[in-house]
């Protein structure tokens, strides 16, 4: 076990919590759980106020309908900013609503969509930068959450 791995997280959260051992109502499970709930607290937290943070690399957005709407990469559902370029070095796009002619895009949960039913297409791809929704804390699935320190929050 090293420091703040998921295994260190849950003896922590035993240790601060002072739970009984055999009581059957805080089975590991239920308390990876609970770590599970706080981690994506915790990045909901930090997407709101410092996103940079946890962006991951630029990854490329598909559309199905010629245009008229984009996905993130495996569905995603972004946390917070998301950062999307015309091309991987193309200008910065602007968020905003259907109806205003100045805006590139229309979030829309974890897609895009074209401002006033527009199709447009990016030659260079449309690319994305975002924080991702964690994964589930488990016995067999580390937290995600860096640096690594920063996992006492979680706890």
């Amino acid at each position: 076990m090293s420091d703040w791995d998921s295994q260190d997280l849950l003896a922590r959260l035993k240790r601060v919590t002072n739970l009984p051992t055999l009581d059957g109502a805080n089975s590991d499970p239920q308390l990876y759980q609970h770590l599970t709930t706080a981690q994506n607290r915790v990045y909901g937290l930090i997407a709101t106020h410092a996103p940079g943070v946890l962006m991951e690399a630029p990854a490329t957005m598909s559309t199905a309908d010629s245009g008229l709407t984009y996905t993130f990469p495996n569905s995603d559902f972004p946390l917070g900013y998301a950062e999307l370029t015309d091309g991987r070095n193309g200008p910065l796009l602007i968020p905003g609503p259907d109806f205003a002619d100045w805006a590139d895009y229309v979030p829309e949960g974890s897609r895009i969509r074209m401002p006033g039913g527009q199709a447009r297409t990016f030659n260079d791809g449309l690319y994305c930068r975002y924080v991702k929704t964690p994964s589930a804390i488990s016995a067999s699935s580390e937290p995600t959450l860096v640096p690594a320190s920063m996992r006492e929050l979680i706890v």
